[in-house]
């Protein structure tokens, strides 16, 4: 067989077995011998493609069952979380109520402290004047 004759029947195997994997996919469409390569060439990239494609479905679809998984576990650390948010809003209301009162408290002690002594001072000063008034009496 001569080298013509052996590369037309490699060239018509090519064809005959792209014919098929193309018929297999739906894709009736004719076309000639000079196009097989580039055919093949696409034909390779629509099955990389395509496995891409299912193995990306594939990852989604786990991705997707765990983020709902873990969505079903945060639920109740997110009412707990509420819960805990709430009670920590009340006691910081609670917390600032006491601090007021304490501060009011503060306030009226240390009125209260200065008025007194004040009056100690007003009471000192009139009991000096009393001494003194007694020293003169009984240097009469």
């Amino acid at each position: 067989m001569s080298a013509k004759a052996e590369d037309y029947n490699l060239v018509e195997e090519n064809y005959q077995l792209l014919r098929q994997r193309l018929n297999q996919l739906d894709y009736t469409e004719q076309f000639d011998y000079e196009s097989i390569p580039l055919i093949q060439k696409l034909l390779a990239d629509l099955i990389q493609t395509t496995q891409s494609c299912r193995s990306l479905k594939t990852l989604n679809e786990n991705l997707i069952y765990k983020k709902d998984n873990i969505q079903y576990q945060i639920e109740p650390l997110n009412k707990e979380l509420e819960e805990c948010i709430e009670e920590n809003n009340n006691l910081h209301e609670q917390l600032i109520k006491e601090l007021d009162s304490k501060n009011d408290l503060e306030k009226k002690l240390q009125e209260l402290k200065r008025k007194y002594e004040n009056e100690i001072k007003d009471l000192k000063f009139v009991l000096s004047q009393y001494r003194f008034k007694l020293n003169e009496e009984q240097k009469k």
